[in-house]
């Protein structure tokens, strides 16, 4: 049942939990079946004891099984059963007191800069959030083209419903059931990418001197929509398994957000995946205080091991979490074909905003993308991309490993496409980029992505997916070059550098 590969660099203990963990979301191993011995499963797979008992630990501590008197190690009861069982009382929520127009508009050179930093000469750069050429799947595309031709005709040049072309809207749903979101086709709408939704989400609910609670550090790109709506975002802290919900509870005790912002599986920037217990404790900290979620979603299928948790939508039974998801960092950017799943009440207010900007996103890679879900070609690439990201993060973490950098920290994610790293405290960011600069690599300043725009260990986002296996190589070489060439002597500069992106 369990079978673990000792030649990989995923930790024993965390294979076996994810099988484990696999096996019960399955439904494969019901609530009450009794786990083996830890004596017998460490026997069984030719492991340390301790390291059955390091699983077995996390299992219990995120929920899915517990130990019961007299018998052993039993599954937990299966996620979401306890809230459809449960009689406490969820009002509904009251979307209206929420939605209110916004009225200004901010801009920031970040992200810009960092698509624009692939382009420069010489130029390595760690910067943006994308596969490389070498992931893209070119001969997938060039198969389709034709049939879609054939099969659609002029229907691809044709403008589409607002909410998108039904056909692609019916297979996200259905796509997304086996993952546990339930959704109506109704429920459903195709943005032009992840970034289109979030300030679709902006505009209909935040307005001026309004609270945002995002985890901090946070994607840069939803900070900066939520600021330029004339919003507060407050940071949250994070530790090594995400948003830390204790203070998050704090928090909501003092103040009443508007919205709280997660991106529960392999956030970006930092990696980290939010247990299932802490997604429990969020969404019941949400219907206390009827205060909607918005969970971002772009990198929950680029998974290196099992996925250990269900994404909060599909916890949630009382409809108060927004669900945004996107094709662009499963396939191509190029693309721009992304979706957002909430009740109808909101929907009907979103599509008002989304006549009054773009219409309908584009009807060629709609049809294209409805057809390589229906037809499983998505899941055929995934099952290609996860390995060779996979690899480029080890080659990446190796090259880190070897300049023996003191006083450089990072933890080692299991999905997505960023190592999050912590430079040596002697460092500052200003002296640093500019360094950087100079030896030409190009990487993201951690400071953005705080709320705030401040931290207090200077921290840099290094992509691993887009640049080849000889330039991460090379890159953390000028990487390592430009931590040893940054003066240790120089001062803190009195403010952050606004766009240093090189």
């Amino acid at each position: 049942m369990i079978k673990i590969n000792k030649k990989t660099t995923t930790p024993l203990y965390l294979q076996i939990k994810h099988q484990f963990i696999e096996l019960i979301m399955s439904g494969f191993l019901s609530p009450g079946d009794l786990l083996p011995s830890e004596r017998l499963l460490a026997d069984q797979l030719s492991v340390n004891r301790s390291t059955v008992n390091k699983a077995y630990w996390e299992l219990k501590a995120e929920g899915f099984v517990h130990a019961q008197m007299g018998s052993g190690t039993v599954v937990s009861a299966q996620v979401g059963q306890d809230a459809d069982d449960c009689n406490t009382y969820v009002p509904p929520m009251p979307w209206t007191q929420h939605m209110q127009a916004s009225k200004k508009h901010q801009q920031t050179d970040l992200i810009k800069t960092a698509l624009e930093a692939i382009n420069e000469k010489d130029v390595i750069s760690f910067a943006g959030g994308f596969a490389g050429d070498d992931a893209l799947p070119l001969e997938l595309i060039q198969k389709l083209m034709p049939k879609l031709l054939k099969k659609y005709k002029t229907a691809l040049l044709h403008p589409t419903p607002l909410q998108g072309v039904p056909l692609l809207r019916e297979a996200i749903c259905n796509y997304l059931k086996p993952k546990g979101v339930q959704s109506q086709v109704s429920q459903c709408m195709i943005t032009s990418g992840a970034q289109q939704s979030l300030s679709y989400i902006a505009k209909l609910f935040l307005s001026e001197g309004d609270m945002v609670f995002v985890a901090s550090p946070s994607y840069i790109g939803a900070i900066e929509i939520f600021k330029a709506s004339g919003a507060k975002v407050v940071g949250i802290p994070t530790d090594h398994f995400g948003m830390d919900t204790s203070v998050l509870e704090n928090y909501l005790l003092r103040y009443r957000p508007k919205l709280i912002y997660l991106n529960p599986n392999f956030q970006n920037p930092t990696g980290t995946y939010l247990p299932l217990e802490r997604r429990k404790k969020i969404l019941e900290l949400a219907y206390l205080y009827q205060i909607p979620i918005i969970e971002d979603d772009p990198y929950a299928e680029l998974y290196f091991s099992p996925v250990p948790a269900p994404r909060l939508k599909a916890m949630d039974r009382h409809g108060y979490v927004i669900y945004i998801g996107t094709f662009s960092k499963q396939l191509f950017m190029g693309g721009r074909i992304g979706w957002l799943i909430c009740e109808e009440e909101v929907m009907r207010r979103l599509s008002e905003l989304k006549q009054l900007t773009d219409l309908h996103a584009n009807t060629l890679h709609q049809y294209m993308m409805a057809e390589l879900l229906i037809s499983g070609s998505l899941e055929e690439h995934l099952s290609k991309l996860r390995p060779l990201i996979f690899h480029k993060r080890d080659i990446m973490v190796k090259a880190l490993q070897s300049h023996n950098i003191d006083g450089l920290t990072f933890e080692i994610p299991e999905g997505s496409f960023y190592l999050w790293v912590k430079l040596p405290p002697h460092i500052y960011s200003h002296h640093f980029f500019e360094t950087c600069k100079k030896v030409k690599i190009s990487v993201l300043p951690g400071d953005p992505f705080y709320p705030e725009a401040s931290s207090q260990q200077t921290c840099v986002r290094l992509n691993y997916s887009y640049p080849s296996e000889a330039d991460i190589i090379e890159g953390i070489a000028r990487f390592a070059n430009a931590i040893k060439l940054t003066s240790t002597q120089s001062k803190a500069p009195t403010s952050h550098p606004q766009n240093l992106l090189l």
